[in-house]
């Protein structure tokens, strides 16, 4: 017997119809350590090189390289076709990148791949004249909202940022099921809360609170098993002390 396949339902169908590819372009820069962070920017369909755009940063969850499959959650070419530049980085850490390269996400701990997202940003912008600097935004999920969170207590260049399932304090994390105990294995191998308490405190962002002054949007799912909103939870709690 033939077999046959039919569509059911297509999710992403309306949303999908109303988007105008735009032109997407490789964008790469050395950091200070002499490290070569590569990157891509998405332009809006429309796009005019006289205008100013807003500009969203994106960047991986979990050490993934963020690909440009128009499925995923956030999608550059739909924030694009909103009349966004989108500037997606693969910073320090990245897997698929050689070993050396994912290495540098080992007992860091998001404090190198910050430093990348921070400079990549500032250069980005003084290579593009297009991008209107009072209006950067940046987004990622899990590590990626990690980082998001961290990033608002190092610097003041980004208008509004979003965090979506994001960790808050890495001792808590690690200690909440088996997915942080098993990821945090490798990210601070041979690293624990008494041996080195600094990784553990000072790196996550529920620590340093009274440095975040950048408007935050926290997403998270109530039945998250890989990070648990509890991370979220406390940190919207500690916001509004």
């Amino acid at each position: 017997m033939k077999k046959t396949s039919r569509l059911l339902a297509d999710a992403m169908k309306p949303i999908l119809d109303k988007i105008e590819l735009g032109k997407t372009a490789p964008w790469n820069f050395t950091a200070s350590d002499g490290t070569v962070i590569t990157g891509k920017m998405c332009l809006s369909p429309d796009f005019d090189p006289n205008k100013k755009y807003p500009l969203i940063v994106y960047y991986y969850g979990g050490t993934t390289p963020t690909t440009r499959g128009i499925g995923i959650p956030y999608c550059a070419q739909l924030f694009a076709s909103r009349d966004y530049i989108v500037y997606v980085i693969q910073p320090s850490g990245t897997i698929a990148f050689g070993q050396e390269f994912s290495a540098h996400h080992v007992n860091a701990w998001r404090k190198r791949t910050t430093n990348d997202i921070i400079e990549g940003t500032k250069l980005f912008c003084k290579a593009h004249s297009f991008v209107n600097t009072k209006q950067i935004g940046c987004i990622g999920a899990s590590y990626g909202g990690f980082m998001t969170q961290y990033l608002q207590t190092q610097n003041d260049i980004f208008a509004a940022a979003v965090s979506h399932a994001s960790i808050s304090d890495v001792t808590s994390y690690c200690e909440e099921g088996y997915w942080g105990y098993s990821y945090n294995a490798i990210a601070a191998a041979d690293s624990y809360f008494w041996k080195n308490p600094k990784l553990f405190t000072k790196q996550g962002s529920l620590f340093n609170i009274d440095k975040i002054n950048t408007p935050l949007l926290l997403l998270h799912g109530t039945v998250d098993t890989y990070v648990p909103i509890g991370e979220s939870i406390q940190l919207f709690n500690a916001l509004k002390i």
